[in-house]
């Protein structure tokens, strides 16, 4: 429910072979943001790199994430891969830490 209603937001960015849809919600005491990863099995057959990916996607943001600390809302974000050959892990965390600064951008320069 919570992935349909991010994407249906109409809001992403997109950098590399991953397309971020994100969604911003009013900051509360306990909130934190949320991620949801897709790589699609139509470009990745085996779920050995599928799950590859998603994982190299999930260090990247477990490194980045103290970029969105500033931000006054919670972020809720689905990354889709988009690419067709597999990335290694500097790709993936050079992709992941320009999603989050372009995520941070449109926060500051947009109301909730």
């Amino acid at each position: 429910m919570v992935i349909r209603e991010v994407l249906d937001g109409h809001r992403s960015v997109c950098s590399g072979p991953v397309r971020c849809y994100y969604r911003f919600y009013p900051s509360e005491p306990e909130a934190c943001h949320q991620v949801a990863l897709i790589v699609p099995k139509r470009r990745f057959h085996h779920a050995v790199d599928r799950n590859r990916l998603k994982r190299l996607m999930r260090e990247a943001y477990r490194l980045h994430k103290h970029l969105l600390d500033p931000l006054p809302s919670t972020v809720r974000m689905c990354w889709m891969y988009q690419g067709n050959t597999l990335a290694d892990q500097e790709t993936v965390g050079r992709v992941v830490s320009q999603l989050l600064e372009q995520i941070c951008k449109a926060c500051k320069t947009s109301e909730l």
